[in-house]
């Protein structure tokens, strides 16, 4: 309840009653206190009982929130013709009320700050809605229209869209076609405006979004490095570092040509079968994930079995939302993120600083988790980002010390993926994949050893 001015929902006292109220007296409005909110007002309501809403003080005392619908239906003409059973009382919280509860085990009393949400039917309309959030697949809900359509609209995409699960309820909003319907008041009028007459049912199409923040394909470059890693500048080359991938731990062993003349041909089965490599997003994994997989499939073949490759998996953070391209998961911790854009790689990395950020929250909170009691500053522990065109590949390592965030970003590799004489340029990509994430697991390694040593 906000603390805008709450008007008193009391009893009226009857002239000339004792100070010591008689048993099976009417109540008195020296001891009656409450609030009552209709769903969808911004204010809560006045209300004053009249007489004969109660016959004397053990009828109040015995009433429970069925009879309290009556009252409210005796009351209000909007509600006089609506079953009570149709009417839905909520607390603060939005959390439903058992019509069988006393009205007294509410805190009703001279004090009392109760509040009690209304919701009621606006007509017999049935909506169905198809909600889409970023590119998870089509979900649809069927809702009644009443004040409170909007509420169980935002119950009903926390429920079917995971990645929402640890969303806040009131910060989940939608947009249609390019609307936006932030409060049960804009989809009342979406409601009104697309309603046809005679008819009980409507369906409409709802993008699902969050409130003060954007999913990670919406964020532009400028945007990321002074709103979400506070920089003052806003090109990437003055607040960020060389990242030489020659530091990097050599590879041992090292590919073999009978490793790389198989990832060729696996290249050459997917050139023959798409028309282009680089026509759209989907079909650039397809070439990229050939990269990916044979890296991934060395480095737990001979360096840590714990690795794992998922594919669109949802992250939520508080600036940014939305799948990832490829993640690599080692030892529990999400830490090599790829982005592919098969034509705008600016634009790539700008997506992929917004997903590293997102990672590095879920490392700050997961290393209070007793699941990670091994490891020691998590927060500290670097995570990488690709960003490849398939034909381009440029690395990112993100760092966080004392609060100090920096980043360094290497030169652009340059791999053929198709044509004659790629098996160089294959084994460059390849090879600098693996290599980076063996540091990653030497810096796990070392966060794990000083654990060891404080136990």
């Amino acid at each position: 309840m906000s603390n805008e001015e709450k008007k008193e929902f009391e009893f009226i006292e009857r002239p000339g009653s004792p100070n010591k109220r008689p048993q099976g007296s009417r109540p008195s409005s020296r001891s009656i206190k409450m609030w009552v909110l209709f769903e969808g007002d911004e204010d809560a309501e006045k209300f004053v009982f009249k007489d004969d809403d109660f016959a004397n003080m053990d009828e109040f005392s015995k009433a429970d929130l069925d009879d309290f619908k009556k009252v409210l239906r005796e009351h209000y003409p909007f509600l006089k013709s609506i079953e009570n059973k149709l009417i839905a009382l909520f607390d603060e919280s939005l959390e439903r009320l058992d019509p069988r509860t006393n009205l007294n085990s509410l805190d009703v009393g001279k004090d009392s700050d109760t509040t009690i949400i209304v919701r009621y039917p606006l007509s017999r309309l049935s909506i169905k809605v198809n909600l889409r959030f970023v590119n998870n697949k089509k979900e649809v809900c069927k809702i009644k229209h009443t004040t409170g359509s909007f509420n169980m609209l935002q119950v009903e995409a926390k429920s079917k869209f995971e990645s929402l699960a640890d969303c806040k309820l009131n910060d989940i909003y939608f947009e249609h076609q390019e609307e936006e319907i932030e409060n049960a008041y804009h989809f009342e009028l979406l409601v009104e405006k697309f309603k046809e007459e005679g008819k009980n049912e409507l369906s409409l199409d709802l993008k699902v979004l969050i409130r003060n923040r954007k999913s990670f394909g919406d964020w532009k470059l400028e945007e990321v490095l002074k709103n979400i890693y506070n920089y003052k500048s806003s090109m990437l080359e003055l607040v960020s570092d060389d990242f030489n991938l020659e530091d990097l731990p050599q590879l041992s062993p090292t590919l073999s040509d009978e490793k790389l003349n198989t990832i060729v041909e696996q290249l050459k089965v997917k050139e023959s079968v798409f028309d282009n490599t680089n026509t759209n997003e989907a079909t650039a994994r397809e070439f990229i994930s050939v990269i990916l997989v044979n890296a991934i499939y060395f480095f737990k073949k001979n360096i840590d079995n714990t690795a794992t490759l998922m594919v669109e998996r949802q992250l939520l953070g508080s600036h940014g939302y939305g799948p990832l391209d490829f993640v690599v998961m080692i030892q529990k911790f999400f830490l090599l993120i790829t982005e592919a854009k098969p034509n705008e790689p600016g634009k790539g990395i700008a997506q992929n600083l917004a997903q590293i950020d997102s990672a590095y929250e879920m490392l700050e909170k997961r290393k209070f988790g007793q699941a990670d009691i091994e490891y020691e500053s998590m927060e500290t522990m670097p995570i990488i980002g690709i960003v490849t065109t398939g034909r381009q590949w440029i690395f990112i390592r993100h760092t966080c010390h004392a609060g100090s965030r920096r980043l360094e970003v290497s030169k652009t590799i340059e791999c053929k993926l198709t044509g004659n004489n790629v098996k160089d340029d294959i084994n460059v990509v390849v090879s600098y994949v693996i290599r980076l994430l063996k540091a990653l697991v030497g810096e796990l390694e070392q966060r794990k050893s000083k654990r060891s040593r404080m136990g």
